[in-house]
C-alpha cells in the first residue's frame, strides 16, 4: 500500500482525532440524557473521517475501496445517528420511538451490507475506477439503487437536524440561544458539502462531505468548550426549563436577566417585555418585597401573594446562588413555587381551628388570639370595651329529657339568636359546653346590658320543635366592662363577667346581672 499525504487528508485525519476525543467525552458522560446518541454520532463520524483520510491518501482502486468499506461502517448509520441526536438534544418525545429506531437500524444495516458486497451485488456501486483529474485521486462510479436510497436517507436526516436546530435558535434566548446556534451552525457544514457534491460544484467532482463533517465535529468541539454544551445540556435543559411547573428566573451577578420561563412570565407579567441583559429592577418594581429579596443577595425564601384572574394565588419564592466548580458565584436563580392549594388548605384548617363545628361561632382559642389587639386598640382610642358571658339554664336537663341531638339544636338556636341581636362589630365565642362570650368593642356596660336583655328576651320566647312538644329554654347573663383608663386584662373581664353570671344564676336564672352594680 502506498499513501500520498495531502493537506485535505491531513485536515480530515485531524478531524477524526477531534471526533474520537468527543466520542470518549460523550461516553464518559453517558448518564446524561442525549449522551448516548451524541456518542453514537461521534462514533459514526470517527469511522467516516478516519477512513476518508486514508481514502484520500490512496492511489489504487483496491485500497480506496477497502477504506470506503471502512467508512461505511460509520456512514451507513450516520443518518440514524443524526436524527436520534437531534431529537434527543431538542428533548422531543417521539411516539413509538423504539419502533422508529429499529426501522432506522434496518435501513442502516441494509445500506452497510449492500455496500460491503458491492463487487458482487452491484446494488451500491457499478464500474468503479480511479480519477486523477482532481486535487487528489478519487474513485468514480455509477450509483446503484441502494446508493441513491442512502443519499436520500442522509439528506432527510441532515434536513431534520437543520430544521430542529433552527427551531431551537428561534425559541431560545440569551445564553441558551448562543448554545443552540452552535448546533445549528454545525448542521450547516454537511448540508453545504452535500449540496456542492450533488451539483458538481467541487473541483474534479471531489466528495467534500468528509471535510464538511470534519468542520461539523470541530464546531461541536468549540461549542463544548466555549459554551459548555455538554455541561449544561442547553436545548434539553431549555425544554425542561419551559415545562417546569415552577416559575424560574435566572439572573447574573449584577441582577441582569439571563432567562425566565413561561410560568415566571405568567406569574410576573412585568417580565414579558424584558430580554436577556436587562436589569430586573424595572420588571419587579411593583413587587418590592421580591425585589428586596433579590437585591439582598443572600439565599432566602418568602411567601408572595398575587391577585389575578379573580383569585389570590400564593407562591413560595426561594433564591439560590449559582456557582461554578471552583465556587465562584455566577448568578442566582429565583424559583416561584405555586403553593396556593396548600395556602387554601391552611386557611381551611385555620377556619376549622377558630370556628366551633356545631354552632359556627368563634372558638375559645380565637378569643385569646384577637382580644389583646382589641383591648389595646380600645386603650389607645380611649373607648370602652364590654363582655357578656351567657350560660343556658338547666341545659343538662334538656339533654337528659330530649337527648343530645335536641341539646345540639338548642345550642345552634341560641347561637343564631345571639347573632341576630348583636352588631356586626361584636364577636361571639363558644367558650365552653353551654357557655358563650360576646365581646363588644366601643360599648359601655350599660349598652352591653341592653344587648344582653335583648338576647334574653329573644331566648325566652323561642322554642325548638320536638316530636312530642316544643322545647323551651332560658339563659342567664353576666356583664362586665373595661373602662378607658383601667388596666384590666381579658382574664379580669372574664372573671368579672363570670361573677355577674353566678349572681344571675343565684338570683333565680333567666336574668342579666352587671358587674359593679351588684
Amino acid at each position: 500500500m502506498v499513501y500520498n499525504f495531502s493537506i485535505i487528508s491531513g485536515i480530515v485525519l485531524f478531524s477524526s482525532a477531534v471526533t474520537l476525543y468527543l466520542l470518549l467525552l460523550g461516553f464518559q458522560r453517558r448518564k446524561v440524557r442525549g449522551a448516548w446518541s451524541f456518542t453514537i454520532l461521534m462514533a459514526c463520524l470517527f469511522l467516516y473521517s478516519f477512513g476518508a483520510s486514508f481514502e484520500f491518501m490512496s492511489g489504487r482502486v483496491s485500497d480506496t475501496l477497502m477504506w470506503t468499506h471502512f467508512e461505511y461502517l460509520g456512514i451507513s448509520f450516520l443518518p440514524m445517528a443524526i436524527i436520534l441526536f437531534s431529537v434527543d438534544y431538542c428533548a422531543i418525545e417521539l411516539p413509538g420511538k423504539s419502533a422508529i429506531v429499529a426501522l432506522l437500524c434496518l435501513f442502516s444495516l441494509f445500506t452497510l451490507v449492500t455496500q460491503l458486497t458491492t463487487e458482487t451485488g452491484r446494488l451500491f456501486y457499478r464500474n468503479v475506477r480511479m480519477r486523477f483529474d482532481g486535487p487528489i485521486p478519487t474513485i468514480s462510479f455509477e450509483p446503484g439503487p441502494v446508493y441513491l436510497f442512502h443519499q436520500i436517507y442522509l439528506a432527510v436526516a441532515m434536513c431534520t437536524s437543520f430544521v430542529l436546530s433552527l427551531r431551537q435558535v428561534i425559541i431560545s434566548s440569551g445564553f441558551f440561544r448562543k448554545q443552540a446556534f452552535i448546533i445549528f451552525a454545525s448542521s450547516l457544514f454537511p448540508i453545504t458539502g452535500y449540496i456542492l457534491y450533488i451539483f458538481n460544484l467541487t473541483p474534479g467532482k471531489l466528495d467534500v462531505s468528509p471535510i464538511a463533517f470534519s468542520f461539523m465535529s470541530t464546531a461541536m468541539a468549540f461549542g463544548l468548550f466555549k459554551f459548555k454544551l455538554f455541561d449544561l445540556e442547553p436545548v434539553m435543559l431549555r425544554s425542561v426549563f419551559e415545562t417546569m411547573r415552577e416559575g424560574c428566573i435566572v439572573l447574573d451577578r449584577e441582577n441582569r436577566l439571563v432567562d425566565c420561563n413561561g410560568v415566571a412570565r405568567s406569574v410576573l407579567p412585568g417580565l414579558s417585555g424584558y430580554r436577556a441583559g436587562d436589569n430586573i429592577e424595572g420588571a419587579l418594581r411593583v413587587r418590592p418585597e421580591l425585589l428586596s429579596m433579590i437585591q439582598g443577595g443572600g439565599e432566602s425564601d418568602i411567601d408572595l401573594l398575587l391577585d389575578g384572574k379573580g383569585e389570590t394565588r400564593c407562591f413560595n419564592v426561594s433564591l439560590s446562588k449559582i456557582a461554578d466548580r471552583k465556587g465562584r458565584i455566577l448568578g442566582k436563580t429565583v424559583i416561584l413555587n405555586d403553593v396556593s392549594r396548600q395556602y387554601r388548605l391552611a386557611g381551611e384548617l385555620r377556619e376549622l381551628a377558630i370556628h366551633d363545628e356545631l354552632t359556627g361561632l368563634f372558638t375559645r382559642r380565637y378569643l385569646y388570639e384577637i382580644v389583646d389587639r382589641i383591648i389595646d386598640q380600645a386603650r389607645r382610642s380611649r373607648h370602652p370595651v364590654s363582655l357578656i358571658m351567657a350560660d343556658l339554664d338547666r341545659f343538662k336537663l334538656v339533654n337528659d329529657e330530649y337527648g343530645h341531638q335536641a341539646g345540639d339544636e338548642v345550642l345552634k338556636a341560641f347561637s343564631q339568636l345571639c347573632r341576630d341581636c348583636v352588631r356586626s362589630s361584636d364577636v361571639i365565642f363558644r367558650y365552653g359546653g353551654e357557655e358563650f362570650l360576646i365581646l363588644l368593642p366601643e360599648t359601655t356596660r350599660e349598652a352591653a346590658e341592653v344587648t344582653a336583655q335583648r338576647i334574653r328576651a329573644a331566648v325566652k320566647i323561642a322554642g325548638i320543635p320536638d316530636t312530642e312538644r316544643e322545647i323551651r329554654f332560658t339563659a342567664s347573663f353576666g356583664v362586665a366592662g373595661l373602662s378607658t383608663i383601667g388596666r384590666e386584662t381579658i382574664a379580669d373581664l372574664i372573671k368579672q363577667a363570670d361573677t355577674a353570671l353566678y349572681e344571675a344564676k343565684a338570683a333565680g336564672r333567666d336574668r342579666v346581672m352587671v358587674f359593679g352594680s351588684l
